[in-house]
């Protein structure tokens, strides 16, 4: 009798997990924390040979089994950080420190109080707006720009207008100062330049603008442009000091005076300052040599 039960049981269809498990025979005992997982499985293997499941079943079984296993271990070792009375509290603040929403708001910086009346409305019966408090208000407001009645100084047309037109009219005038700059630089002559310093600093000064106009543009020959302009550069860094060399005594006006005066007049004031620095540290000295000696009493 038992093995014909056990064959009508594995040819009919398995009616669902729970009247399955309640026929089989004995239990699994549950996974205990820190055993060795095999031997859990070994348990498991042998609950399933005893009731005779087949192949299919056993493998449903121990991925139901291992799903628990796996989510009560990550209950485990991840802990919920909010505890049930941490909840109700957060509810009760929501509830009553909630948002309480105060309408449209009637300009910039201002919101309109329960009590208020709309900013505007509409005349069904006329087909037309009619006059709002937003109008009302405004009829009174004077700009201190452009001292007209209606508006505020920052919505104000005129003065946006005056600043577009100010801007255009400056990178104008910034875009042609640095065309004639590159013009100027592109005509250079390095070889025929002669040996006037004041000549090559000016041609020093198109260079580096030169080079900043070079910088804010965007193309693909940016880097090929950038090296042609340090070589010239480099160029007349190297005449501009070969020339002070060979003629330093040659004027090189700076404020009014020459290149030798400005050295002279740089080396008497350090050592004024070196004098005075000495003069200082004594009197910091005898201070101290003051204070440490011990006074003399007199009888």
């Amino acid at each position: 009798m038992p093995d014909e039960q056990k064959d009508t049981a594995s040819t009919s269809k398995p009616a669902s997990t729970t009247t399955q498990m309640t026929q089989l025979l004995g239990s699994i005992e549950p996974f205990v924390v820190g055993e060795d997982f095999e031997i859990y499985l070994q348990r498991v293997d042998d609950f399933m040979v005893l009731n005779g499941i087949n192949e299919d079943k056993r493998k449903v079984m121990l991925l139901v089994n291992l799903i628990g296993i796996t989510a009560k271990a990550r209950q485990m070792n991840v802990p919920d950080d909010e505890t049930g009375a941490e909840r109700e509290i957060k509810k009760m603040k929501k509830q009553s420190f909630a948002r309480q929403h105060r309408g449209r708001s009637r300009s910039r910086g201002r919101s309109r109080s329960r009590g208020d009346p709309r900013t505007s409305y509409r005349d069904s019966r006329h087909n037309s707006s009619g006059r709002t408090s937003r109008d009302q208000s405004l009829s009174d407001v004077t700009c201190f720009r452009c001292q007209q009645k209606g508006h505020y100084a920052n919505e104000c047309r005129n003065v946006k207008r005056k600043r577009r037109m100010y801007n255009n009219d400056y990178k104008n005038k910034e875009d042609s100062a640095s065309a004639n700059f590159i013009d100027k630089f592109d005509n250079l002559d390095l070889d025929n330049m002669g040996e006037n310093v004041l000549y090559l600093s000016k041609l020093q000064g198109y260079c580096y603008a030169y080079k900043a106009k070079i910088l804010k543009k965007k193309s693909e020959f940016i880097y090929e442009i950038n090296v042609c302009g340090n070589i010239k550069l480099a160029h007349i860094n190297q005449l501009r000091k070969s020339i002070l060399k060979s003629n330093f005594n040659d004027p090189f006006p700076k404020n009014g005076k020459s290149r030798t005066e400005e050295f002279k007049n740089y080396e008497s004031n350090r050592n004024k300052k070196r004098r005075r620095s000495s003069s200082e540290s004594e009197l910091i000295e005898i201070r101290k040599s003051a204070r440490t000696k011990k006074p003399v009493i007199r009888l």
